[in-house]
């Protein structure tokens, strides 16, 4: 589970259904009445690209390529990108769980990517440079940091990062800058610079060296945060990004997008067949992308769940966070259980959005309960099918089955 650390009152409804062949999970979710950088997420598959470079200036968008990494036993799914001068290629996992963007450095001990190509490699880069620790992008870490990132006794100290995520898993390094160069829709390549990130020397944990990381040389935040891939191009493209998730058991895999900026040109944004809901601030854990839950149905069947479960209380408790870093969809114990008889009673075929085969024949529900308190999420299973726009602007998560193709 990728997910930070952390360091509303909905007026009318709409319905985010996931529609099944014989079954349905249905969450009412509380509602709100140019041009992009799109950037395929790739089903691990290396890309040429285009020999002419193109600076961001002469772009209003990217759209890159998303990876599912099932091939290789990870529940994730990876934005390619190219990292240094010269280009070095890395896939990171698309993270809307956490703010801070980290690779695997050539420093890196105690980490588990050891093969070749699995770090980016600093000292072959001509254009890489540490933040010094008084700099003022430095600062932008802050509270990330769990001790003070300047050592006062070195007239040259680095920037230092400790970034913790949900389940104590950790990557600590320095804050750096780079060039990096990404592959358009078009073909053509984009160049960034003074692009901030994380060069790890030390990755540990569950979440960062288990199964579900296979494949990745690290993590591309999406967050709400100033340190994040969204807004350090945010800013640059209207604040707004999307994505639609492909169904990951598809072989050969359909490509999916990650776009940065506005998604006019793909007629989607405007489509009156797009549907939106506030999106929530935690000022507890401003990092997440929270949404509201009013109800939850299982084949038009309305379950009687106490709706506190899905409020954010005083203490920034709960609440529900929209979560590509994450696999599987995690409700409160007591929703959960409402949940599972529910199935119990209707299931008859498994279906993508909310079964994983976990061997051969033998199908699990992606769903799992955690403690009171500990809030709700939508893993990427689930969002499987559905194009996501994340508009920060006017603080609203638009979804449709339109634009993305099925699962």
């Amino acid at each position: 589970m990728l997910r930070a650390l952390p360091l509303l009152s909905p007026t009318a409804t709409t319905m985010f259904t996931v529609s099944l062949r014989s079954l349905s999970l249905l969450l009412l979710i509380a509602t709100a009445a140019t041009e992009y950088l799109k950037l395929p997420l790739l089903h691990k598959t290396h890309h040429t690209p285009s020999t002419t470079p193109l600076y961001l200036s002469h772009l209003h968008n990217l759209k890159s390529p998303i990876t599912s990494g099932a091939s290789s036993g990870s529940g994730q799914y990876f934005v390619s990108l190219h990292l240094g001068s010269p280009p070095q290629h890395l896939l990171l996992v698309a993270d809307t769980g956490s703010d801070l963007i980290w690779v695997a450095c050539s420093a890196c001990r105690d980490c588990s990517l050891r093969s070749p190509g699995s770090a980016f490699l600093t000292r072959h880069s001509a254009s890489f440079s540490p933040h010094h620790c008084f700099h003022s992008t430095c600062q932008r870490l802050v509270p990330h940091p769990r001790h003070n990132p300047c050592n006062h006794t070195l007239l040259h100290s680095p920037c230092r990062y400790e970034y913790e995520y949900s389940d104590g898993s950790i990557t600590e390094g320095f804050f750096s800058k780079e060039l990096i160069t990404l592959n358009s829709s078009s073909g053509k390549q984009i160049l960034l610079k003074d692009f901030h990130f994380g060069c790890g020397f030390h990755i540990a944990g569950p979440s960062l060296t288990g199964g579900s990381f296979n494949g990745a040389h690290g993590v591309l935040g999406l967050g709400r945060g100033p340190i994040s891939f969204s807004s350090q191009l945010g800013r640059r493209f209207g604040n707004k990004f999307s994505y639609c998730l492909m169904d990951y058991t598809v072989s050969p895999p359909p490509t999916s997008f990650l776009v940065i900026g506005d998604h006019q040109n793909d007629d989607v944004s405007t489509s009156p067949k797009m549907s939106f809901t506030p999106l929530l601030l935690n000022p507890q854990s401003p990092t997440f992308y929270y949404i509201g839950i009013k109800s939850v149905y299982v084949d038009d069947v309305k379950l009687r769940i106490n709706p506190a479960v899905w409020l954010i209380d005083e203490m920034g408790n709960g609440g529900t966070v929209i979560d590509s870093g994450t696999t599987l969809t995690l409700f409160e114990e007591s929703a959960y259980r409402k949940i599972l008889t529910a199935f119990k009673r209707r299931v008859k075929p498994p279906q993508r959005n909310y079964f994983i085969e976990t061997s051969d024949q033998v199908k699990c529900l992606a769903i799992q309960p955690v403690n009171p308190g500990s809030g709700s999420v939508i893993g990427n299973l689930m969002q499987q099918g559905f194009l996501f726009e994340f508009d920060r602007d006017k603080s609203r998560l638009g979804f449709t089955r339109h634009s993305c193709a099925l699962p």
